[in-house]
């Protein structure tokens, strides 16, 4: 097997919001960088894919001129509603640099050549903050242009369709990373002394999600086996405006989200009942997206889910004026880019839609400061890979801004560490050894009993079933149980049939599947302790909130990964 060595002062593993943001701010303090990316930069991962909003103050927004926003706001205003969208479990000294450095960071996005063109008012602020960049499902991409084409300007290297297996340490330091070339084939290691995971999030464990294919968790896992510490991995938002009907737009958010939360929509069950009262009786349809997707879960368990196993998004008392104004405006004859309901025989003015939470959004992972550093020295995380500044559940538009704000903190961070500790990495070579061992291992055994399909169905069906919306004691235990099987089954059954290195899917779709079970299990290990029911975390055997505040730590200590408390401790901020 071919190895190449190539050495950089800062190593961002991940090139899309984070990442890119992360490259512009680490070349800018000096430091020689490499952008390492799974796919392809501004084709991949879940920025791309932000149909909607950047969230930030409506003052800043109304002083850049920007269509809809509301000068009375302040940045207080927008930590507080943080504060509360995440129930109080954010670390409040992260959720109030968002929403300080929001605007600062948009401005960056403005000069970077990124045009926003409009605000809109989502669930949980209490004033218009949603920052609409371009036409409607188009913002993640115009601002992965923009950043793209800044962190190429700048110096940064690319390295496109590199899948890292893992991350290089000796004695809690970092020092680089191993990384296969999947066109090539040749594995190359990257020597370090700083690296910035920017992977984003693991919602591709659950079979039933929006995110793309990219996000199983990577980064996390690597990070946990490095000796990271994960925070809250139990908190992960299920978005509730995903199609399940018609079929053909099943995982779809655009067309449903804007009905929900721009125009004064209905939810009803299959009785025709408006049921929200019983889950948020002030807000209604207007509320947050954990308090959505408890109740679209809870109607549909309870059997009152509609032919589709959804709930109906209700437009008939709507004025056709005002309906045809938001579609004209928002979603001209009813498409998003190259898709179209009409094309599928779908016609939203006679067919009721059915929506259904699905896993989006990632609110735990690593464990950072304010400066994004890890408790391993050089490692740094940002954007929808680190937890703590989301909290239990996240509001819309605050994900593109995380990305922008601690992207730019970690890559300065990173830059200043590594100009420091230039000289010092040095790759541990039994840790090379490992990593061709781990590729070698799918290609000699002599029977294929299962196949990594398979196995990647068995974890989706696991994470649906038992670790949705709804959780209970059993379940999880009972899926612990089961990870630990499949985990056997990976290294003793499973064969790779495609034989050559290069471009094999077989073999990416593998090592992915071994990072999907080990976050899955850190996951289901934090949902079992916290025996309480808060945002995005709902057990049915504890359904009352506990009195006292704390945050999951997990941890690898030897071979075994172990799962602590860390109370909450008061903060004198805002």
């Amino acid at each position: 097997m071919e190895i190449e060595f190539i050495k950089t002062d800062v190593l961002i593993i991940g090139s899309e919001g984070a990442g890119a943001r992360a490259a512009i701010a680490a070349c800018e303090n000096g430091a020689d960088v490499v952008v390492l990316s799974k796919a392809y930069q501004g084709r991949s991962g879940a920025t791309i894919t932000a149909p909607g909003d950047y969230a930030c103050d409506s003052k800043t927004l109304f002083e850049l001129g920007i269509t809809g926003a509301n000068p009375s706001d302040t940045i207080d205003k927008f930590y507080e509603d943080i504060m509360i969208g995440g129930k109080y479990l954010n670390i409040p000294l992260l959720a109030e640099r968002l929403a300080i450095d929001s605007g600062k960071r948009l401005k960056d996005l403005l000069n970077y050549g990124a045009k926003f063109t409009v605000v809109h008012q989502y669930g949980g602020h209490t004033l218009p903050r949603g920052a609409c960049a371009g036409k409607v499902g188009k913002t993640g991409v115009n601002i992965m242009k923009a950043l793209g084409s800044k962190a190429k300007v700048s110096g940064a290297r690319l390295f496109q369709a590199c899948f890292t297996i893992d991350l290089l340490f000796e004695d809690d330091i970092i020092c680089g990373a191993i990384t296969w070339d999947i066109k090539s084939g040749k594995l190359i290691i990257f020597e370090a002394p700083s690296v910035i995971i920017t992977t984003g999030g693991f919602a591709r464990i659950w079979g039933r999600t929006s995110n793309p294919e990219e996000s199983t968790g990577d980064g996390i896992a690597m990070a946990l086996r490095a000796g990271a510490e994960l925070l809250d991995c139990e908190m992960v938002q299920f978005i509730p405006y995903a199609l399940v009907k018609p079929p053909a737009a099943e995982g779809h958010i655009y067309f449903s989200i804007e009905l929900l939360s721009l125009l004064n929509s209905y939810l009803r069950n299959s009785d025709g009942e408006r049921f929200m009262y019983r889950y948020d009786p002030e807000r209604l349809e207007r509320s947050t997206r954990d308090f959505l997707s408890l109740g679209i879960a809870s109607e549909v368990n309870q059997g009152r889910g509609c032919s589709s196993g959804g709930i109906k998004v209700d437009i008939s008392h709507i004025p056709k004026e005002t309906l045809e104004q938001l579609v004209e405006n928002m979603f001209p004859k009813w498409k998003v880019g190259a898709f179209s309901l009409p094309k599928f025989g779908f016609d939203p003015y006679q067919d009721a839609m059915e929506i259904a939470p699905v896993a989006h959004y990632c609110n735990g992972g690593i464990k950072i400061d304010t400066n994004c550093c890890t408790n391993i020295k050089g490692l740094y995380a940002a954007g929808e890979v680190a937890g703590g500044v989301q909290g239990a559940n996240r509001l819309s538009g605050c994900a593109i801004t995380e990305t922008q704000v601690y992207g730019a903190i970690a890559g300065k961070e990173a830059a200043n560490h590594a100009l420091k500790y230039r000289c010092k990495p040095l790759i541990p070579k039994y840790q090379v050894e490992e990593a061709k061992d781990l590729i070698k291992i799918f290609f000699e055994k002599q029977k294929r009993l299962d196949t990594v399909w398979s196995i990647r169905n068995k974890i989706h069906e696991l994470a649906d079933k038992n670790v949705g919306v709804l959780r209970e004691a059993t379940g999880l235990q009972d899926t612990l149980k089961s990870l630990n099987n499949l985990n056997r089954d990976i290294l003793n059954n499973l064969r790779i049939d495609t034989e050559e290195l290069q471009c094999n899917y077989e073999l990416i779709a593998s090592m992915e599947a071994i990072n999907m079970l080990k976050v899955l299990e850190g996951v289901v290990k934090a949902a079992l302790i916290r025996k309480e029911t808060i945002g995005s975390h709902n057990r049915t055997d504890f359904p009352q909130k506990d009195i006292q505040n704390y945050h999951t730590i997990l941890s690898k200590k030897g071979l075994n990964t172990i799962i602590k408390k860390q109370v909450i401790l008061k903060s004198n901020i805002g």
